[in-house]
């Protein structure tokens, strides 16, 4: 569902959010990230807000959480000065003085991820402090899509080679894991290359449909989504031995 009509299902608006948020941490950016930053949210999604300043109030390791209308907002708080020097910059991929080898490409923390994927859709309720473009400007952002699709493809190529390493018939689970493992990382740079970020894994079929990597109505499709439930169905023995080791290996 779209983020501003969800908005006004729970009975707030911009002008809300932004008195809300500075009532509690004063002036700051607010950006909005997770679901509703791709329009993916349903009623039942956190109102995940991302507010960059230059000193925090509080204490700033968790969300803060704070009541809006009909939902509550969860508010990361992003120092900035702190945040520059815990990020790595995205900018060291493409700038020619720094050719680094893949293994010292920038690496994010999931966190850091979530709140670089805040600015890179840029969905901005409130802009004027400041802090947010500083933020941009030395973590580079913008470069988040060829960052997640470097990553993603390595991860691929390299769960390839796993799956060709495992060829005993004791290690077969192993080698469909990582198969299932593989064929995601590359429907993550398939995404990337679209400008499609994925934080959470949860959001890849939805963003994959969007931007036609997958039509559900296409007959390979519903076959491939049938055999899928058929191979991740639970064995018709309810218990025994033999029953719970399949249950389990099928339980990924």
């Amino acid at each position: 569902m779209l983020t501003e009509q969800l908005f006004e299902q729970w009975n707030f608006d911009h002008e809300m959010i932004v008195g809300k948020v500075h009532a509690v941490l004063g002036p700051c950016d607010i950006f909005i990230g997770g679901s509703l930053a791709d329009d993916l949210g349903t009623s039942g999604s956190d109102v995940d807000l991302y507010c960059f300043l230059e000193d925090a109030p509080v204490d700033v390791r968790r969300p803060l959480v704070t009541e809006c209308g009909d939902a509550s907002l969860e508010l990361h708080v992003v120092e900035v000065a702190a945040a520059i020097g815990q990020t790595e910059s995205l900018a060291s991929l493409v700038v020619d003085a720094a050719d680094l080898p893949p293994h010292q490409w920038p690496l994010l923390s999931p966190q850091e991820l979530r709140r670089l994927h805040a600015l890179y859709r840029d969905r901005g309720i409130y802009r004027a402090v400041g802090a947010a473009e500083s933020f941009r400007r030395a973590a580079a952002p913008d470069l988040l899509h060829l960052y997640v699709a470097l990553r993603a493809l390595l991860t691929c190529v390299s769960l390839a080679e796993d799956v060709g390493a495992l060829v005993a018939s004791e290690e077969r689970w192993s080698a469909l894991y990582c198969s299932r493992l593989a064929v995601e990382s590359a429907l993550d740079a398939a995404l990337a290359s679209r400008g499609m970020v994925n934080p959470n894994s949860k959001w890849r079929v939805p963003l994959a449909q969007r931007v036609q990597l997958v039509d559900p109505g296409s007959p390979t499709w519903r076959r491939s989504s049938a055999a899928c439930s058929r191979t991740l169905a639970p064995p018709a023995r309810p218990c025994g031995a033999a029953s719970t080791r399949r249950r389990t290996a099928c339980a990924w």
